[in-house]
């Protein structure tokens, strides 16, 4: 019987009848396989896969984010529009970016699986920035407002909503359930 489980950088086990067990390291990460008749009902799982989802969608993400900064959208808006978007659409939207920036590392840091860790992180980091503002540390803006707080909660909140109710159902090898033992 041979068992091969390898999960990135962790260590590589495989058992020859039972009696002899090698151990190394591996640095490329393989995919789960079983070979033997004794563990055929245990499914195998890509974590590549998974890893590949996540990193596209949140690429593109960023991506966009980053378009709609270096063409500066709110310069082809007018009145309040062009007002509102100045004053909130960063605080809406960077924080939905870093939500799905942590996505990306869920694989690695399974304390990251849970969407409502995600969501504090970023939402209380967010915050953080805000009341330092309100304290006269300008870090990542200078003025204190807390209709921002209200945006940062806003924009974690509809990262939250496109990635349960939205990818988790389009999108293959994005549900994390079965990882998590």
């Amino acid at each position: 019987m041979i068992c091969i489980f390898e999960m990135s950088y962790f260590p590589l086990i495989i058992r020859i009848h039972e009696t002899s067990v090698l151990k190394f390291f591996s640095p490329v990460p393989i995919v789960i396989g079983i070979k033997s008749n004794k563990y055929k009902h245990m499914k195998t799982y890509n974590f590549n896969q998974y890893q590949r989802s996540r990193t596209i969608v949140g690429t593109i993400i960023l991506l966009l984010i980053a378009t709609m900064h270096a063409f500066r959208i709110g310069s082809y808006l007018d009145g309040d529009l062009y007002l509102y978007y100045y004053s909130f659409a960063s605080d809406l939207i960077i924080p939905f970016g870093f939500y799905f920036l942590l996505c990306m590392q869920e694989i690695k840091f399974k304390f990251l699986r849970n969407w409502y860790v995600k969501a504090g992180i970023i939402f209380g980091l967010s915050t953080l920035t805000e009341i330092l503002q309100a304290f006269g540390i300008y870090f990542l803006g200078v003025t204190f407002d807390m209709l921002d707080v209200l945006m940062f909660g806003i924009g974690v909140l509809l990262a939250v909503l496109f990635d349960k109710l939205l990818f988790e159902r389009l999108i293959p090898f994005w549900k994390l359930t079965h990882l998590e033992t």
